[in-house]
């Protein structure tokens, strides 16, 4: 029997070329999309997984008076370890950044400062020497394996010494794998080095001080996150009593895509859009097989005979729908390899679209079971209705006239047909709807004022072991610059600050205190960045007092202390206590998704950026210009420039991702359903021949045939504009909610989708309606 259904599906497919070839394509094209959005969802989900112990690695999160930082004094490791049983193991580990030299090859390279438990606790693998003894030895420094080789070519790295920071020497005791790209930023090096190094800085032992410390446990097997979470918020109150501090854990496969931490994760993605981009990889499948469903129920008039003829010679129903079922899993399958195709051409711009670097291996058995369950999916939802459909034809009916009025009339589909293609327009308008929302939200944040201006303005890492006298004739040297409007320095740039001390004041005697973001300035960070003050002043050379005594608040602050007249107000934050000399109007230094946080200004004498206004006619030649004067006073240190807006631009890689993909995908969706409108109109005119040639005949004119045979169309797609419009008005203001400063949501987003379906749909249906229009009315009549 299956052979049977074999034979006849390969000839009916022969017969009908053109039927297949668009069904064939259309499935392609769906299950294409839908493969490389289930691969990038695949990727999300995934990060962090290469770590074996990966369920039971948390970090600690320290949260205050609801600023949550993962950060933490320094004997909390030893502490959770000792004294809570369901805590097998505990590390501190500190991100880094140095400039490694060995030789007169200098590169800049991020590092971390780790515990030896950091490599047991995490899954690193060992290329060469002795790593985890290696980080209980000052003087040591594991490389990964791309550092190794940028360093020290093809030679052998084990012993050799390196130079960091021009500060101190490191022997290479070990190399360990490149660490993945898909793995959170705060566990990305390029190497390790013994967290010792770090003692004399930062006071590790001790419960009050402020650290950048972070803290990560491996729970055992048998430990719940609720218990463990009661015990340490115990151990927490022993050593400090501030009711506005709580510990918790916070799982690691959870801090890709649900990083609730204010900063200190990097760049990272968003639950939401894994949600969005399943979502979007179902609706671009569901309207391929909603093509294949209409497409195939419109060709009914020609399928009736053929089914009546068969129930007569007694197929019975269950026998008509395994060959309707057939067709389709063989149509399925057949797009198979053309799908296949499709995505290896689109893979490498998929990836510079998504930022990924995805590669597909269709050898891979779990990519071979997902394409069966693809193929078993695709071929029952596009093929079901159909079957149904199809062998429910009365044999005598079917082998009479198709006027027949009734259940089993070919013609009954009509309204399904409709049901489906307002379905394929609705999700489609929703997804035009929520490109266009997207890319206004997008544009917003590129032309928002930020309270600087963004424009014009590069910054340059120095470190390095240089004095004062080093910044300060490079500072000067500069300004001597034709090309350069100012020269200001900062402990970090605006928007990649970690410093966020706890802040002490005073209010009618009382003291009062809160976690602030601080920066680190000179005193010509303001008028580089073209910041405006409130009240007070700025840093000053002039006042000696403003080195170690001095503060500038923005107005956050002043608002979050309640302070109506700062100005001479006391502050005691890290390890200075002075007063506040000027407070400077709110500036971004976060995403627009978050309202302006508090924040506090520091003088630093001896900052760790440049940051340099240029002249934009000479940006190639300043740029030049500014590398040779760094490289004479920092000789030592590997230049890089980067361009500010350019770095701003990063914080929304993720939203900008999706603006591509959404767009790209909208088109696609777009794309399909005109392919099935197109085909569903060329099946109508076909029925409506004869009735075209007579209009002709009696002196119907091109336009009123066009109109007539569009019309139905027209006002499929006004309905589906109709309920479109509140679904993608609802998930529109839902996306905008993630971020507290969004363009206002107007109608016309809501007609331009509506306008540009309308047009694609016009001009898909007119194409077949003008040829049936302008073809010789006496073929038209010769038709049957």
């Amino acid at each position: 029997m299956f052979r049977h259904q074999l034979k006849l599906t390969f000839r009916n497919i022969k017969n009908h070329p053109s039927f297949s070839a668009i069904n064939v394509a259309g499935l392609a094209v769906g299950m294409a999309c839908a493969i490389l959005i289930l691969f990038w969802v695949r990727d999300e989900v995934n990060y962090d997984h290469f770590h074996e112990n990966i369920d039971r690695i948390h970090r600690v999160v320290n949260e205050y008076d609801g600023y949550r930082v993962p950060t933490t004094p320094g004997p909390m490791a030893a502490y959770l370890e000792a004294e809570i049983p369901e805590i097998e193991e505990a590390t501190r580990f500190k991100n880094d950044r140095a400039i490694l030299q060995y030789g007169e090859n200098i590169i800049r390279a991020d590092g971390v400062n780790a515990e030896p438990e950091f490599l047991d606790v995490f899954t690193f693998p060992e290329i060469a020497g002795d790593c985890k003894t290696a980080l209980d030895h000052p003087g040591s420094i594991v490389l990964t394996a791309s550092t190794a080789e940028k360093l020290f070519g093809e030679a052998d790295p084990l012993g050799k010494v390196i130079k960091i920071s021009n500060r101190w020497e490191a022997r290479v005791a070990g190399i360990v794998e490149d660490v993945p790209s898909n793995s959170s930023p705060p566990l990305q090096f390029d190497y390790l080095q013994p967290f010792k190094i770090y003692y004399p800085w930062r006071q590790p032992d001790s419960w009050e001080a402020s650290s950048d410390y972070q803290t990560w446990v491996l729970l055992d097997d048998n430990s719940t996150l609720a218990t463990v979470n009661g015990k340490i918020n115990d151990l927490i109150r022993r050593h400090q009593s501030d009711p506005k501090l709580r510990i918790f854990l916070q799982p690691l496969k959870e801090i890709h895509l649900r990083a609730n931490t204010h900063r200190w994760d990097g760049p990272h993605g968003d639950i939401k859009y894994v949600y969005i981009f399943s979502l979007l990889a179902i609706v671009i499948l569901a309207v391929a097989c909603i093509n294949f469903m209409n497409l195939a129920t419109a060709r009914s008039m020609q399928r009736a005979k053929e089914v009546g003829v068969r129930k007569v010679v007694g197929a019975n129903r269950r026998q008509l729908m395994g060959q309707f079922l057939t067709e389709s899993f063989m149509l399925t399958f057949a797009a198979i390899p053309i799908a296949a195709l499709f995505i290896k051409l689109a893979l490498p711009t998929f990836n510079r679209i998504a930022g990924k670097n995805l590669a597909v291996s269709f050898a891979e058995p779990w990519i071979l079971w997902g394409l069966f369950g693809l193929v078993i999916f695709t071929g029952l939802f596009a093929g079901i209705y159909p079957a149904l459909y199809l062998s429910d034809f009365h044999p005598v009916r079917g082998l009479k006239s198709f006027s027949t009025p009734g259940r089993f009339n070919p013609a009954s589909g009509t309204s399904f047909r409709r049901a489906l293609v307002v379905t394929q327009f609705v999700l489609s308008i929703i997804a035009i709807v929520c490109t266009i929302a997207i890319y206004n939200q997008m544009e917003y944040v590129r032309n928002k004022r930020l309270g600087f201006d963004k424009e014009n303005l590069v910054y340059v890492p120095l470190g390095g072991n240089y004095s004062q006298s080093s910044y300060d004739a490079l500072k000067s040297d500069l300004r001597q610059q034709p090309s350069i409007v100012s020269v200001g320095g900062s402990g970090q740039i605006p928007i990649d600050t970690d410093f966020i001390p706890v802040t002490k004041w005073y209010d009618g005697g009382a003291e009062q205190s809160g976690s602030f973001t601080t920066f680190l300035v000179d005193e010509d960070f303001l008028t580089t960045y073209q910041m405006e003050l409130a009240t007070g002043r700025f840093f000053s050379e002039e006042f000696a007092t403003d080195r170690a005594g001095s503060f500038v608040i923005n107005e956050a602050a002043a608002e979050a202390m309640m302070m109506e007249n700062p100005v001479g107000r006391r502050l005691d934050v890290y390890n200075r206590t002075g007063t506040i000399i000027g407070v400077v109007k709110n500036f971004h230094f976060e995403t627009l998704r978050k309202e302006i946080d508090p924040a506090i200004m520091m003088y630093e004498p001896q900052p760790q950026f440049l940051n340099i206004r240029i002249r934009p006619e000479q940006t190639l030649a300043t740029i030049s210009t500014v590398e040779e004067l760094v490289k004479k006073h920092y000789p030592a240190i590997a230049f890089e420039i980067h361009f500010l807006d350019d770095q701003i631009e990063t914080l929304y890689a993720t939203d900008y991702k999706t603006e591509q993909i959404f767009t790209l995908f909208s088109v696609i969706a777009i794309f399909l359903s005109c392919m099935g409108l197109y085909a569903l109109a060329s099946f109508a005119v076909e029925q409506k021949t004869k009735e075209i040639g007579i209009r002709k005949v009696i002196g119907a004119s091109v336009v009123g045939i066009v109109t007539m045979l569009s019309s139905d169309y027209l006002r499929w797609i006004l309905v589906a504009n109709l309920i479109a419009w509140p679904v993608a008005w609802f998930a529109v203001e839902i996306w905008l909610q993630n971020f507290a400063y969004s363009v206002n949501l107007t109608i016309w987003p809501f007609f331009l989708a509506g306008f540009t379906a309308l047009t694609i749909a016009l001009l898909t249906v007119s194409w077949q309606a003008i040829r049936a229009a302008t073809a010789n009315p006496v073929e038209a009549l010769r038709y049957e």
